[in-house]
């Protein structure tokens, strides 16, 4: 039953992630939470970057198949950027408790949440982008990604959650072409986050059952993201083509209300242990 209800999870992660443009943390880490009520945040941080790492490779080729390609010109700037704020990020895990890891990721996501619904600055038209060609441009976008990458570390989400409004209010990327842009982002820094928390991460006292287990690398456990992005796999394409039919406003809502029920749960389980 566990794991059909990763792959289960892992669909829904597919179809959120190529049509919202987040990397699929803010559906696998909340599922982590209530699978496995005991499990570290390091972990499933952990694993759900190494799911990001996977999906968002797999989102990006999805867009190219319909027609949607990035401009490799911004990779060098938002490249380093996410890598600097995933470092940054998961250094400061080290110095929180899972509580205060909870309550971060909740409230951030009504933060993003309340930008989406009642910005009126979050709008970018047109269906066609162009990278920036001064130093000032170059800085932006490595801040946009460093930001992202900063809340990928503490959080397990790939970034796409903040990153989305600031690539419309500071990077002018039009809606319908986030999805592609923030996906190509959290794969460098998903990429990172895996390789710090296998490498330099001791094995957690948390034990799930023997098969889960045996996937163990440090704080990554390849069996969930094996679970996770198998999942996603058969449902990204359907993502890609739902995220270029619906509306802008009616996405924009969507994906806010999305987060305001997820960020509720989580609230409620975190208080419920004071309880």
């Amino acid at each position: 039953m566990t794991f059909f209800l990763l792959i289960l999870t892992g669909l829904g992660v597919g179809i959120i992630s190529t049509f919202f443009g987040v990397g699929g943390g803010i559906i696998a880490i909340p599922a982590l939470y209530m699978l496995f009520p005991e499990i570290t945040p390091q972990i499933a941080i952990s694993s759900c970057m190494g799911m990001i790492f996977i999906n968002s490779m797999i989102n990006v080729r999805s867009f190219i198949k319909i027609g949607k390609k990035p401009n490799l010109k911004v990779v060098p700037a938002m490249g380093s950027g996410i890598f600097t704020g995933v470092l940054i990020g998961i250094k400061a895990t080290t110095y929180l408790n899972p509580v205060q890891l909870k309550i971060f990721f909740a409230g951030l996501l009504y933060f993003v949440a309340g930008r989406l619904l009642f910005s009126k600055k979050l709008r970018a038209p047109g269906d066609t982008w162009a990278p920036g060609k001064d130093s000032g441009d170059r800085a932006k976008e490595f801040f946009v990604a460093m930001v992202g990458g900063i809340v990928a570390g503490l959080t397990g989400l790939g970034g796409g959650a903040i990153m989305i409004p600031l690539f419309i209010t500071m990077l002018g990327i039009p809606l319908k072409l986030i999805p592609l842009y923030s996906n190509l982002v959290m794969g460098f820094g998903a990429f990172v986050g895996v390789m710090n928390y296998s490498l330099f991460f001791e094995n957690p006292a948390f034990k799930f059952d023997s098969l889960i287990d045996s996937g163990q690398i440090g704080m990554l456990n390849v069996v969930l993201v094996v679970c996770l992005a198998g999942g996603s796999f058969l449902t990204s394409k359907l993502g890609a083509k739902l995220s270029q039919r619906v509306p802008e406003k009616k996405s924009r809502q969507l994906f806010a209300t999305l987060l305001v029920i997820i960020g509720g749960k989580i609230f409620y389980q975190t208080l419920s242990i004071f309880n």
